[in-house]
């Protein structure tokens, strides 16, 4: 396994979840920075970038032979368009339906807590962290993001 498939294959689980599917999908993409909002993106919008990858050295249950406990972590980014209210937080129900940033982080955990994605050699998946709301952008554009931090633990044999 590599960040490389990590990263594409969270974005492809996201782009085919039917819990996120007023998501469109091309505003679901990888970024370099989770400040770095793609120009031609429209709300909600999710972006996906590595996290770092820490590596444990432990014995098998058999103890006769060593193998690296490897942590890769994805960090999943959710923006939303600023709005006067609540809304852009909490959504609404009426007159039409609108996720919030809080609604969409119970969809993107539903969607990936404990789902391997068949990447080979994962073997736990889970949400380990999850960044407060906070406000970017300008005076004339701003937008509501919260940052989603999800490790993926693997056991490759030395």
């Amino acid at each position: 396994m590599d960040m490389k498939t990590l990263a594409q294959a969270i974005q492809t689980a996201l782009k085919n979840s039917a819990t996120l599917s007023y998501v469109a999908d091309t505003d679901i993409f990888l970024t370099p920075d989770e400040y770095i909002v793609p120009m031609t993106c429209t709300f909600p919008a999710i972006g996906i970038k590595d996290g770092p990858i820490a590596r444990n050295m432990e014995a098998t249950a058999s103890g006769t032979k060593l193998a690296w406990d490897m942590r890769w972590q994805v960090h999943v980014i959710i923006y939303v368009e600023m709005t006067a209210g609540e809304t852009p937080l909490v959504g609404q129900t009426t007159p039409t339906a609108i996720k919030g940033i809080l609604d969409i982080a119970n969809d993107i955990n539903t969607v990936l807590n404990e789902n391997y994605m068949s990447v080979s050699g994962i073997m736990d998946a889970y949400c380990i962290a999850e960044a407060e709301t906070e406000m970017i952008g300008h005076q004339d554009f701003q937008v509501l993001k919260k940052r989603m931090t999800f490790e993926y633990m693997s056991l490759p044999s030395l």
